[in-house]
């Protein structure tokens, strides 16, 4: 980055002292007067809009505004698919590329009640582990499938769920996600209202389709632990190994 500025620098001070050279040269070209010193108009409106391009340039979004990857709605739903195989089959391990975030408590007693403190559901599953290999702790994955609107992934723009431990309860936490989406019909703004326009509807209104990935919380418990859920709309199952 550093290096770009400063060829940046070094190319504007050659096409300034380039500017210049040819205008001390030739004379002939029109003078104004600016406060009482001689000025050539092309030199100083040359000038004026180099600075302006430079400053317009740091002014264009970069990184802060990637155009996000289309994807294909079978592929994604496949790789759903392939996630709830995984955590399943137990193999928790292998679905790191959805693991959003892990939890570990301490828990001592013989009951885990889960439950969803908002909206009375929980839009996803919780599979249950129960391992020789804790003791006196539990440990929470939680899993994301990919979401997106006409083909366009927004999955790292929704507030993941959080989980906290209160007494026999582990409870499932998530604040609101309020994602507004805008979409041209053609690829230029005023390409929009060209007679050439497929649609009859002179609004432009078109359909459009969305899909919501499921949430997984692969819970791990110690053996003999018993995982229940405090509502019939959260939906606990049994690793099947």
């Amino acid at each position: 980055m550093m290096l770009a500025m400063v060829l940046q620098l070094v190319v504007f001070i050659l096409l300034f002292g380039g500017i210049y050279f040819v205008i001390k040269k030739q004379r002939r070209m029109g003078v104004a007067m600016v406060k009482g010193r001689s000025r050539n108009w092309f030199f100083t409106l040359y000038i004026c809009a180099l600075l302006i391009c430079a400053a317009a340039f740091y002014l264009i979004p970069g990184e802060q505004f990637n155009q996000t990857v289309a994807l294909e709605y079978e592929a994604a739903f496949e790789a759903e698919e392939e996630l709830r195989t995984l955590l399943n089959e137990g193999r928790y391990e292998e679905a790191v590329g959805n693991l959003v975030n892990s939890f570990t408590f301490d828990y001592f007693d013989d009951v885990v009640v889960v439950n969803a403190m908002y909206r009375d559901y929980f839009d996803g599953s919780v599979i249950v582990d129960a391992t020789d290999e804790l003791d006196g702790e539990m440990e929470a994955y939680l899993y994301m499938g990919r979401s997106y609107v006409d083909g366009f992934d927004f999955t790292g723009q929704i507030n993941a769920p959080h989980l906290v431990v209160h007494e026999d309860e582990l409870q499932i936490h998530l604040e609101e996600t309020n994602i507004s989406f805008a979409n041209l019909g053609k690829e230029f703004t005023i390409s929009q209202f060209m007679e050439d326009n497929d649609s009859d509807d002179p609004f432009g209104h078109r359909s459009s389709s969305s899909y919501h990935g499921s949430t997984y919380i692969y819970l791990r418990v110690p053996a003999g632990v018993s995982v229940e859920s405090a509502d019939d709309g959260l939906y606990v199952e049994e690793v099947k190994r």
